[in-house]
C-alpha cells in the first residue's frame, strides 16, 4: 500500500534522496505499523517525536497504518 509521508528536521536530512523536499509517496506492506515503517526507512522515531496520521496525533507506534494515509513526522527540536 502507499502512504503520503512528510518529514521535518533531521529526518528530512536523512531521507533527502528518497523524499526530495521532505515529502513524497512511500510503498509499505499492507497493515504496516509506524515502527515497521521506521525500520524500512532506517530512521529513528524517538518517543518525543510528533507523529500525525491523517492530521491526528498518533501515540501508538504499533497500530497499523491505513492505506493512503498522510503521515507527518516531526522530530524534537533542540537548541536556542
Amino acid at each position: 500500500m502507499q502512504i503520503q509521508l512528510e518529514v521535518f528536521g533531521m529526518l528530512r536530512d536523512r531521507l533527502k534522496d528518497r523524499l526530495p523536499g521532505g515529502r513524497g509517496t512511500i510503498e509499505v506492506s499492507d497493515g504496516a505499523s509506524l515502527d515497521q515503517l521506521a525500520k524500512q526507512l532506517e530512521i529513528p522515531i524517538v518517543a518525543n517525536c510528533v507523529v500525525m496520521v491523517n492530521g491526528q496525533t498518533e501515540r501508538d507506534r504499533s497500530r497499523p497504518l491505513p492505506a493512503n494515509a498522510k503521515l507527518t513526522l516531526i522530530p524534537p527540536v533542540a537548541g536556542g
